[in-house]
């Protein structure tokens, strides 16, 4: 879609340079952070025209990390949130209930979902689910959920190399099944759901570790470089 600038002023939150002929005694506002910039590109995507009354949003993954402030940002900007995780975490910090208090306290609306992003119905049975109730579809599909975060970390941890061959076989599945495998089975379903409503976005959230091939494995880089590739 066309990007069309909001005809109200800038956000309150960007920075402006002062205009004072003799300097300005007020420090700057610190640059933009990420989910600022995110969420402010979602803003302007699309014109208000195409857009239904209450635009909806699904982010995978998103009970906690980067997911989570995602879907915050969403609520922020007025969207029903749809989330998603395994339900592994029942109650308190990681858990879905916990993300649907973070993202109603900036005053989003949230719908959380349990899901097995290793199982392809899992997946085409979360899409029925939302889009049963969305009438008018997904508005932004965020491709976030990653199952290779708590293997990295217990790596990372424990001082073991990133060298494929010296992990097991079964990493591979680990790394991709719930990632490269999970985002390409969600994209399937959001596109025949939204290329005839003739519009829609994808977001998939990749990482800067597809182009430095020295920090991680082999297999890392072929999650990454093939969800980079995927996108375009």
């Amino acid at each position: 879609s066309r990007m069309m600038l909001p005809p109200s002023s800038p956000p309150a939150h960007v920075a402006s340079r002062c205009h004072r002929p003799h300097g300005c005694s007020k420090s700057r506002r610190p640059a933009l952070s990420f989910l600022q910039a995110f969420s402010a590109y979602i803003f302007l995507i699309s014109p208000a025209a195409a857009m239904p009354l209450k635009r909806v949003a699904l982010v995978t993954g998103a009970s906690k990390g980067i997911g989570l402030g995602i879907a915050r940002a969403f609520g922020e900007k007025g969207y029903r949130v749809h989330i998603s995780a395994s339900g592994r975490t029942p109650s308190g910090p990681g858990s879905l209930e916990a993300a649907k208090e973070a993202i109603e306290s900036v005053g989003g609306e949230c719908v959380p979902h349990v899901c097995d992003h290793s199982k392809e119905e899992a997946i085409g049975a979360l899409f029925d689910e939302i889009l049963a109730a969305e009438p008018d579809g997904i508005d932004v599909l965020v491709n976030n959920v990653y199952g290779g975060v708590d293997f990295i970390a217990k790596s990372m941890k424990s001082g073991s190399t990133f060298k494929f061959w010296e992990h097991p076989p079964s990493v591979f599945s680990q790394i991709n099944q719930i990632g490269l495998t999970a985002h390409y089975v969600a994209s399937v379903h959001y596109a025949k759901a939204m290329v005839p409503r003739k519009r829609g976005l994808i977001v998939q959230v990749s990482s800067l570790a597809s182009a430095s091939p020295h920090l991680i494995s082999a297999l890392h880089l072929i999650f990454h470089n093939r969800g980079v590739f995927l996108t375009r």
